[in-house]
Parts: structure tokens; C-alpha cells; sequence
């Protein structure tokens, strides 16, 4: 299966649409630099694509996630959380 495998810094500078999208927020950013983030993953999913963001689970980022849709916790370890968003 071939794939493609694209590394950038909130989402600057990639184009096309893809099956999964894996994010490590700066969640000490702030609401702001989020609501960019999150808002413009919608655009790059495919039909049934998926977005996986993990995170430090003493931070809420739940209404950031579900400006993309609803975020389910499929994973947590130590201090960090994996939350998949559909």
C-alpha cells in the first residue's frame, strides 16, 4: 500500500486531502491558534478520513475538537491522551 506522509507546523503549507490526519496540538497556545488548526482540518480529510490529536490530559481541548466532530478517547498513557475525532 503506498502513502504519503506529510510533516508541518499547524497545517502551513499542505494542500490535497488525506485518509488520516495525526496532530499534536500546541494546546499552550491558546483558543486561538485551535480554532485555525481544527477549523481547517475539515478541509484536508477525505470522505471518510480521520483526525487522531493527542494531547496532555490535564488540558480540555473537547470544544476545539468538536468544531471537527465529536472527539472519543481511544487511548490514554501516563499524562497523555489519543482522541479520535469523527
Amino acid at each position: 500500500m503506498a502513502g504519503q506522509v506529510v510533516t508541518a507546523d499547524t497545517l502551513r503549507g499542505v494542500d490535497g486531502r488525506f485518509d488520516t490526519v495525526l496532530c499534536n496540538p500546541p494546546t499552550h497556545a491558546g483558543d486561538g491558534v485551535l480554532s485555525s488548526l481544527f477549523g481547517r482540518v475539515d478541509d484536508l480529510l477525505a470522505d471518510d478520513g480521520h483526525v487522531f490529536v493527542v494531547h496532555h490530559a490535564g488540558v480540555d481541548i473537547d470544544a476545539a475538537l468538536r468544531r471537527v466532530g465529536t472527539p472519543t478517547v481511544v487511548g490514554k498513557k501516563d499524562e497523555h491522551v489519543v482522541v479520535r475525532v469523527e
